[in-house]
């Protein structure tokens, strides 16, 4: 690149107006009958051809709300969009909220009207309690769609009191003014941190591109001194698959504090100027809000008395045993496990297990304090506070025997809207399987070996607890060496998520190794080690894949916490954690978006959850074997989750530009609290959706879809270590 300085009157972009001409008009089919998402059977809908018919078939005024969803999945081109559709509000209609009729709601977020060829709203909504309402009149409703949504995923409303409630909605259509050929500046919305490495990105379209043939300029404004730095660049010929785009990134590592602007002109016919704005900070204290709003989410998923909502889940101080149902056991308390209230001991071992090896090995980036903490005080950190509470409730699952239940959970999934004081299903223990049993037992001989060192005298006492109960799981375990696993389901009902397996030998290494870091006897690292030498083959011919269901790299970091390995088995231990963390260095090298992925793969089920994990891994061994280059990876790809993505999409709920809005998340989704800032959402994947976008694209900001849009405690862990690590190592 080549750089000159201009005066800012030398840019003189033009923003062409969009012509009518080019705008294209897509009829959106309902296929199925709208969901009664919130139960209240007193509204009533049905179809008459593609006219949507809400009627109230009760007697008197129905003074409440309801919910309706209309599940649609329709693909859209990108470009700038409106959903329109004609309204006719019946004779007999009498509305009891003022003039209020409805609340649309577009792929789970409150829809705005758009502005006509004047720029004026289409329809002035009616506010009232933070919502905003159509008002009581038949007529032509347009409403705004952001010009990235390439999906319209559902349409929902939530109706207000009315007497004689009757509303139709016909001609549903959405229209838009492709852009096709726009070309889009990406930059962190978090901010980036003045002596790191900087990268922007610029997505190209192909029409354009090509009459661009070779090179072009950008503009960099520096809005403090007014100064405008002029980069050339060479366009990009490869088109990368994984956001069906051509990507050119823009090195800014050379910038200092302040506040600038990233601007790309206007190109051809159908292109208008874009420009995005960015911070350079002098410390690193976005860093640690994000962190701090991080661990702090952890309190708005903690069940029992001492989260927020004490007064739900009754029931789980007696779930019934599924095996035996005469039998019923206390299992209140720990974390919620993702957007529903389902507990599952595979994930929550799995989950505070990586809490546990960071506070072994990095107990320093654990010091800072966190608000709230779901659990009672003590004189210990308070990350161990809020892993406390799940190990706690994970010391529950555990059967006489020795043996663990897989999950705690209702027969049916609950309504994504229905909030925790509503959730009176009854709760159930399902079988306990080996996977369930192994991980346990890892997860109490980490928190054994960390107990034991803690001045407080009752965590000390819970150190020794722990650790006779990881002692009963592995006997469990040697009594039992083939895979008991969980079934898909039970007489036609789930009983929740599976989180099943079909090779627990990762799992049995996991818990041996963790055994042998706590013991720290030569008999418990023989076989961690026999198991570590059986499953190194399998482990160096993968690109090696990091979430719940394969825990064989957990094995070797539990390995790494103790300092009496003997050099063989040392050896070993650095050489995997090290080519795992420089395999996935290499992926970032060539990917077109700086995360460990090719640019012509696919993204997995909670894809933000596996950088998260691989940016954790990347700092941890930055921070146990000191290479500064690993941490520089993972403050690279940070950004990716701040609008360094094709949706320029802040994949983390909060107030930075278009951060995640509608996580699917009970609580939140049902209305008992706002939404918490915080949580990172799961993200796009190669699965999640309906239509054929690329897999970055793939993905919805609705709190109805948790495909991309459910947070967890798997990646949730991830991302506050991931941000804990980041925070201590940066300045």
């Amino acid at each position: 690149m080549t750089f000159s300085y201009l005066l800012l009157l030398a840019i003189t972009p033009v923003l062409p107006a969009v012509s009518s001409e080019h705008r294209i008009e897509i009829p959106i089919k309902i296929s199925s009958l709208p969901e009664d998402a919130w139960g209240k059977s007193r509204i009533f809908s049905n179809l008459e051809g593609q006219t949507f018919v809400l009627r109230d078939l009760g007697y008197g005024p129905f003074n409440d709300a309801s919910m309706w969803k209309i599940s649609i999945n329709q693909a859209l081109p990108f470009g700038r969009k409106i959903l329109s559709f004609d309204l006719i509000v019946g004779e007999k209609h009498k509305p009891l909220w003022g003039d209020q009729l409805f609340q649309p709601i577009i792929n789970g977020v409150e829809a705005e009207p758009a502005l006509d060829e004047n720029g004026a709203v289409s329809f002035n909504k009616i506010v009232s309690d933070g919502r905003g309402f159509i008002p009581a009149r038949s007529q032509k409703i347009a409403l705004s769609m952001s010009e990235s949504e390439l999906s319209l995923s559902s349409f929902a409303l939530m109706t207000a009191g009315a007497e004689n409630y009757e509303i139709k909605l016909s001609n549903m259509k959405v229209v838009v003014w492709p852009q096709s050929h726009v070309q889009r500046p990406h930059v962190s919305t978090l901010g980036y941190r003045e002596g790191s490495s900087k990268t922007a990105y610029i997505e190209w379209y192909d029409r354009e591109r090509r009459a661009l043939k070779t090179k072009t300029k950008i503009y960099l404004n520096n809005k403090a001194s007014g100064r405008i730095k002029e980069i050339d660049i060479s366009l990009p010929k490869r088109r990368t698959a994984i956001s069906g785009s051509h990507v050119n990134a823009i090195d800014l590592s050379d910038l200092t504090a302040g506040e600038y602007d990233l601007i790309v002109p206007s190109f051809g016919e159908y292109t208008q100027e874009t420009k995005a704005s960015f911070e350079v900070n002098t410390g690193n204290s976005h860093i640690k809000k994000l962190r701090d709003q991080a661990w702090g989410a952890f309190y708005w998923i903690t069940s029992g008395p001492n989260g927020p909502y004490p007064k739900a889940h009754q029931q789980d101080l007696g779930a019934i045993d599924f095996d035996v149902p005469t039998e019923t056991k206390d299992v209140s308390g720990g974390w919620f496990d993702a957007g529903d209230y389902g507990k599952y001991s595979v994930n929550g071992a799995y989950s505070v297990s990586l809490m546990l090896i960071t506070g072994l090995i990095a107990s320093d980036v654990l010091s800072h304090d966190i608000n709230k903490v779901g659990n009672t005080s003590a004189n210990v950190a308070d990350w161990l506070r809020v892993a406390d509470t799940e190990l706690s409730w994970l010391y529950k699952m555990q059967r006489a025997d020795g043996a663990v239940y897989h999950k705690a959970t209702t027969r049916k999934w609950p309504s994504a809207t229905t909030a925790p004081e509503d959730d009176r299903a009854t709760k159930w223990l399902m079988p306990v399987t080996t996977t369930a049993t192994a991980n346990f037992a890892a997860a109490m001989s980490l928190a054994a070996k960390l107990y034991l060192t803690q001045e407080d005298e009752i965590y000390q006492k819970r150190g020794m607890d722990f650790k006779i109960s990881a002692e009963k799981a592995l006997n469990w375990l040697d009594e039992n060496r083939e895979l008991k696993m969980i079934d898909q389901s039970y007489e036609g009902d789930e009983y929740g998520g599976a989180y099943d397996d079909d090779d627990d030998s990762d799992e049995r290494f996991f818990a041996h190794a963790a055994y042998a870091a706590l013991t720290e006897n030569n008999t418990a690292f023989a076989t961690a080690y026999a198991d570590l030498k059986n499953l190194k083959p399998k482990m160096e011919a993968r690109e090696y894949d990091v979430n719940w269901r394969t825990v064989d790299l957990l094995g070797v970091w539990a390995l790494a916490t103790s300092n009496k390995l003997d050099s063989r088995t040392k050896k070993s231990v650095m050489k995997i954690l090290r080519s795992a963390s420089n395999n996935w260095r290499n992926l970032q090298a060539q990917s077109s978006w700086g995360v460990p992925v090719s640019d012509d793969g696919d993204l997995y089920w909670g894809s933000n959850g596996v950088f998260a994990t691989i940016g954790w891994h990347w700092a941890l061994w930055s921070h146990l074997s000191g290479e500064k280059a690993f941490i520089d990876s993972a403050e690279m790809q940070l950004h990716y989750f701040f609008g360094l993505n094709p949706l320029n999409k802040t994949y983390v709920t909060g107030q930075l530009p278009n951060s995640v809005k509608a996580a699917y998340f009970g609580p939140s989704t049902s209305g008992r609290i706002e939404l918490p800032a915080g949580f990172i959402s799961g993200g796009p994947n190669s699965s999640g959706l309906d239509g054929n976008a690329p897999p970055m694209r793939s993905y919805i900001d609705d709190n109805m879809n948790f495909t991309t849009n459910e947070v967890a405690i798997n990646w949730q862990s991830a991302w506050a270590l991931y941000a804990s690590l980041l925070a201590a190592k940066t300045h």
